[in-house]
């Protein structure tokens, strides 16, 4: 059934019926059937005459209020809808509008072929419909049944909102048509002016504090595709452009003249509607509903939830395919490969940080081109949509700050992808992770002085570069802070497998191909997993919760050492949601992997990024000891004395301290003054002489960090004394424990 001209119907639940449907016919007393209808019978072959007034026209009412004119209506369609067979369209001559099969061809037997029956119309009227065999007799049966099946098609299909009253323009007045919208100016013999395509203002658009009006705006563009926008009015503002090159990019025709453009701005500054929508600035979730730019997965709220944006922007949630489809051509190939799964499940993540009350994180794909680290992230996108271009789901870090801001607040709840971290300027780089992980705007005031609201959001977001964030930001000349690198933490790219970001090729010939294919599937199939997965937390919103609790747990117990530092930790939650977040997805068959599967790939990556991290202590005390003994490994020959080599005749022009050969190995002694203002540079010289105490790697005096060593010659020093340097730093093995089921 066709609600608009070449237009899709409206998806609207049963309770948009306008009005109850309209009794039953009359029944004969005495027979039981219902009484004929009193009306003229047309002959047959000849034309039809308009049946007389009939009780059941005082059944109309409900009519009123519906958005379609049912003299468009085709009853071709109608019958079809009550899937009935109407046969062919055939002409009946010009008093009607078609003939088609009788309905009842089972009851007569003079029909030819069942031909001969049509329908005439009379505007705002349900369409009569004629028979010239013995069933015309029952025409009220049949009127009764097309008013049901009227019902049955506004229940289903009239949105739960009223058509706009055209309002009076100075000077004349508009007109609804086929064609669109017309003004007729009220002096004779004026032309009408064409305003615009067939367009319906579906509901007038605010957000919960009664601010931000607009207009939500319905129309189908020539390949009979229907667009719902919401357009706020202080777009009207001006020459009103910005509304009209929404409607014409929609594939909607909008008048170019000067007068046309005045009067389509005027319509929609004074159109008025009973109806009212809730508009809503970021995408995400609203209460218990989760609201995407052209989608709202729960709508529990009274009025209908709308995004409605202050500018316009394309945006990347849009779907492509079946959900069966992306499952079998992009989510079944992440099993085995530890970095497409850490990637997808943390696209799982995103509307699930609010929900377990957790601040907004980063991970970074780190390593050299040609690894797969962008394919990674093109399969994690096309959980979450596509735009329809060659980029899917992807931002690029080739930005600033400021610009970042808006598209942070186009991902709230979910992914925010940024491709190539080296396109990025590397004195923004360090403030864009603070920035995308704090999730706030910037504070910024109005021309009038006073504080603008501060828009916030959660998120996770992921990136790809062939450096971390901390060699980024050398390049400006920076030192990355600790909590920068916790906000954005560097996972390698290479897997270890001699097949780049990947373990497992699923059979293709070589990563390369691998990765291809994966991107091209990544392009063609998308968005459906993240409805369905909407859909899952709205509709099990009681369960869920523990069972990410319990995943989250099983990670943390795994694979987090309970003391742990306290950066560590945050970091370990962020991978421990992760984990949960993908066993969630797998256990409600969205993603099409083994249960145990997430956890595993996720803890592969957290382990990666510990190791190369170089424990789980503070970090600013880890990377203060690496410090310390890259200072003694590259000075270890050119600036220490060999004071206990009495064939030594080496005297270094800058000394740090003094070495000594035992069992063919390096003691370093380094002065005190040297280790705190040299080799400590940047970080507390008493909290890592501490750590390396603890660590075994120097020996002091009692408590004491330092000791005194009476050198040769030079009498007693003040040193901190290293026996050897360490070849590697040993890490732990995480204790397993058992998993927990869902139950």
């Amino acid at each position: 059934m066709s609600t608009e001209a070449g237009g899709t119907p409206l998806a609207i639940p049963l309770d948009a019926l306008l009005a109850p449907p309209p009794p039953p016919p009359p029944k004969d007393e005495t027979t039981g059937e219902a009484k004929a209808d009193q009306s003229t019978p047309p002959k047959k072959g000849g034309k039809a005459k308009t049946p007389t007034t009939t009780g059941s026209e005082t059944n109309l009412g409900w009519l009123k209020d519906w958005p379609y004119d049912l003299a468009e209506m085709a009853i071709h369609e109608l019958l079809q809808a009550m899937d009935l067979d109407p046969g062919p369209k055939r002409s009946h001559g010009a008093a009607t509008k078609f003939t088609c099969r009788c309905i009842h061809p089972n009851e007569h037997t003079d029909a030819k072929d069942g031909q001969d029956a049509w329908v005439s119309v009379e505007p705002g009227k349900i369409p009569h419909w004629h028979c010239s065999h013995s069933c015309h007799k029952e025409s009220l049966k049949l009127r009764h049944i097309l008013e049901t099946a009227g019902h049955e098609l506004v229940a289903r299909f009239a949105p739960r909102m009223d058509v706009e009253d055209l309002p009076k323009l100075p000077g004349g007045h508009l007109r609804r048509s086929k064609l669109g919208i017309h003004y007729y100016p009220d002096h004779d013999g004026a032309a009408p002016i064409h305003l615009c395509g067939p367009l319906k203002i579906r509901a007038l658009s605010r957000t919960k504090s009664s601010n931000e009006w607009g207009l939500l705006v319905h129309w189908v563009d020539p390949d009979g595709n229907e667009h719902l926008e919401p357009i706020g009015r202080k777009m009207l503002a001006g020459d009103g452009s910005l509304p009209r090159s929404i409607l014409l990019d929609g594939g909607l025709h909008v008048t170019n003249s000067r007068v046309g453009r005045e009067l389509f701005s005027d319509f929609l500054n004074q159109v008025h509607v009973k109806a009212r929508a809730c508009a809503v600035s970021k995408i995400g979730w609203n209460g218990d509903d989760f609201v995407l730019p052209q989608d709202t997965i729960g709508n529990t709220s009274e009025e209908l939830i709308v995004f409605q944006s202050s500018h316009r922007s394309d945006h990347s949630f849009r779907t492509a395919g079946e959900l069966m489809a992306w499952q079998e051509q992009v989510g079944r190939f992440c099993i085995g490969n530890s970095r497409l799964i850490l990637a997808t499940s943390a696209a799982c993540a995103g509307p699930l940080l609010s929900v377990m009350s957790m601040e907004s994180g980063g991970i970074n794909f780190q390593g050299p081109s040609s690894t797969g680290k962008s394919t990674v992230l093109y399969v994690a996108g096309s959980f979450w949509g596509g735009s329809g271009s060659g980029k899917g789901h992807l931002k690029s870090w080739r930005s600033t700050s400021n610009g970042l801001e808006g598209t942070a607040l186009a991902h709230n709840d979910t992914l925010l992808l940024l491709d190539e971290m080296g396109e990025v300027d590397a004195g923004q780089a360090g403030e864009i992770a603070y920035m995308l992980a704090n999730g706030q705007q910037k504070g910024r005031a109005r021309p009038d002085g006073s504080v603008r609201p501060i828009e916030t959001w959660v998120l996770f977001f992921l990136s790809s570069g062939e450096v971390s964030l901390a060699q980024k930001m050398l390049e400006a000349g920076r030192q990355a802070k600790v909590g920068q690198e916790v906000r954005l933490v560097d996972v390698p790219a290479d897997a270890g497998k001699g097949l780049g970001i990947f373990e497992n090729l699923h059979g293709a010939a070589d990563g390369a191909h691998f990765a291809d294919q994966l991107r091209k599937a990544s392009l063609s199939f998308y968005g459906t997993p993240s409805r369905a997965f909407l859909q899952a937390l709205v509709d099990q919103e009681d369960r869920f919760r523990p069972f990410l609790k319990d995943q989250m747990a099983i990670f943390l117990n795994r694979h987090c050492h309970k003391n742990a530092g306290g950066q560590v930790q945050r970091v370990a939650h962020r991978f421990a949601l992760i984990a949960a977040a993908g066993e969630l997805a797998s256990k409600l068959g969205i993603l099409p992997w083994p249960a145990g599967e997430a956890q595993s790939g996720v803890a592969t990556c957290f382990n990666a990024w510990l190791s190369d991290r170089g424990g789980d202590g503070p970090a600013e005390i880890q990377k203060g000891v690496r410090q310390v003994l890259s200072f003694l490994q590259a000075h270890g020959s050119n600036r220490f004395e060999d004071a206990w080599d009495k064939s030594s005749t080496f005297r270094p022009s800058k000394r740090a301290g003094f070495r000594r050969l035992v069992n063919e190995r390096f003691e370093y002694y380094i002065f005190s003054e040297t280790f705190r203002t040299e080799a400590c540079a940047g970080f507390d010289s008493k909290r890592i002489a501490k750590a390396l105490l603890d660590a075994g790697l120097i020996v002091g005096d009692g408590a004491k960090t330092s000791r005194s060593v009476k050198v040769p010659q030079q009498g007693s020093q003040r040193v901190y004394y290293f026996p050897c340097l360490p070849t590697e730093t040993l890490v732990d093995e995480p204790k397993p424990d058992d998993p927990v089921s869902w139950d």
